[in-house]
């Protein structure tokens, strides 16, 4: 299985299967391996059918698995999926991390949304 943030493409070739999308919808995200895990409130930066990227006030370990929740104007409710890091690099020192995450589960109400959101994109754009 490859990763859509880790992948090495070859010359000429794209690594990732879904646009790209920026939108700056509101994410919660906790470690579900941790109980009293902190949460983390966010604003996206970027998002897919196959992941995401969000700022962070704490790093995250690449492999650890979140339960990340994301309201967005095409539902009145949150969309529920489990991601799990891909990168996390430090922006400003001790302070804010970029944390970038591959979607792992995600009901279809959210699949569902994922979609809507990447066709909303590709006709705003004309084409991907």
């Amino acid at each position: 299985m490859t990763l859509p943030f880790t992948n090495k493409p070859g010359p000429g070739q794209e690594r990732r299967k879904h646009p790209r999308i920026e939108k700056h919808f509101i994410l919660t995200a906790y470690d579900l391996d941790k109980k009293d895990a902190d949460h983390c409130v966010s604003q996206l930066k970027n998002i897919s059918r196959g992941g995401l990227c969000f700022s962070s006030s704490f790093a995250l370990a690449v492999g650890t698995r979140l339960q990340t929740m994301i309201k967005t104007p095409y539902m009145g409710q949150t969309i529920n999926i489990i991601t799990k890091v891909v990168d996390s690099k430090e922006k400003v020192p001790n302070t804010i991390y970029d944390i970038r995450v591959e979607i792992e589960q995600a009901t279809p109400e959210a699949e569902e949304i994922l979609q809507k959101i990447e066709k909303s994109f590709i006709q705003s754009q004309g084409n991907y």
